[in-house]
């Protein structure tokens, strides 16, 4: 009876080294899905880090150029005005000396 007794205890033993073998692994297998979460977290942040600043540049740059079209659009404006000021002024200045002159 005592075989009997200590097969079944060398049987638990057995099965406790297998349920403790198999807990490892699940903490193995956990810790390494952890660490590949992370790490795919980190390569989404950097790729969209990376998206960002690629959107920033292209976002400054046509802000750039927006800048300079309005920039030459209103000195040319300016220009234009510049023009018909001195339009006027000089008609002005005929029509005075043409009263003085009488014509």
């Amino acid at each position: 009876m005592s075989s009997l007794v200590e097969q079944v205890l060398d049987l638990e033993k057995e099965a406790n080294a297998v349920v403790e073998h198999a807990r490892a692994e699940a903490r193995r297998i956990e810790q390494d899905a952890e660490e590949r979460a992370a790490r795919l977290k980190q390569d989404v942040s950097a790729e969209i880090e990376r998206r960002i600043a690629e959107f920033r540049a292209q976002a400054e740059q046509r802000h750039a150029r927006d800048i300079e079209q309005a920039t030459r659009e209103a000195e040319h404006a300016l220009s234009a005005l510049e023009g018909i000021k001195e339009q006027a002024l000089q008609r002005q200045v005929d029509q005075v000396v043409n009263q003085f002159l009488g014509v």
